[in-house]
């Protein structure tokens, strides 16, 4: 709100007419004091659940997903179905430059981990294809599973507001790591390690 200026031609607001004293408010009763209480813990709870980016905290259980696969066997991926014993989720888009960077060091680091229980799934999110998602992953020569986001219900849940985004999950499937932006080969090499008890 711009200062009142001594040279301007606007001028204060009359003061508001006197009106009678309000009535006493009713005292809260123990119901809607729970109902407030509840929803503050609520709220507490929700945003301590959330990292300095907005993502998720780490010690977080993942949030469940069924999304469909956009490379082969073409069938629905749950989060429940991954077996193993480190994960990586990496959401992505093929218009995002350090997406792309960052899927070919996650490609180097799967076939230096698969044996020891790592598992990746790559998120398109944007609405993009199954063939857009299919001739991408062919062309960069990606095994792991590459699902279909389209309508961005898995990148909210997982509260994803910039590309790349990366979480790590131990083998309970709980965060270890939320990272946002493009992290260097050994950044997530030592990440990997950690989750996956290896010196």
């Amino acid at each position: 709100m711009t200062p009142h200026s001594p040279h301007s031609d606007s001028h204060p607001a009359p003061p508001a007419p006197s009106t009678p004293p309000a009535p006493p408010k009713a005292p809260l009763n123990a119901s809607r004091i729970l109902a407030i209480v509840i929803a503050l813990v609520v709220v507490f709870l929700f945003l301590g659940s959330l990292s300095d980016t907005g993502m998720l905290r780490a010690g977080t259980p993942a949030p469940p997903f069924v999304l469909e696969r956009a490379n082969p066997p073409y069938n629905a991926v749950s989060l429940s179905d991954l077996e193993g014993s480190a994960f990586i989720i990496d959401f992505w888009s093929t218009s995002c430059p350090p997406c792309l960077r960052e899927m070919d060091v996650l490609k180097r680091l799967y076939a230096r981990y698969q044996d020891q229980g790592l598992r990746i799934v790559g998120i398109s999110i944007g609405g993009e294809t199954t063939e857009d998602v299919q001739r991408f992953s062919q062309a960069r020569g990606i095994t792991y599973p590459m699902l279909l986001d389209p309508h961005n219900q898995a990148a909210m849940d997982y509260r994803v507001s910039s590309l790349p985004a990366l979480y790590i999950l131990d083998g309970d499937k709980n965060i270890a790591a939320s990272l946002s932006g493009f992290r260097s080969e050994s950044e997530l090499d030592a990440h990997i390690r950690k989750v996956l008890s290896l010196p």
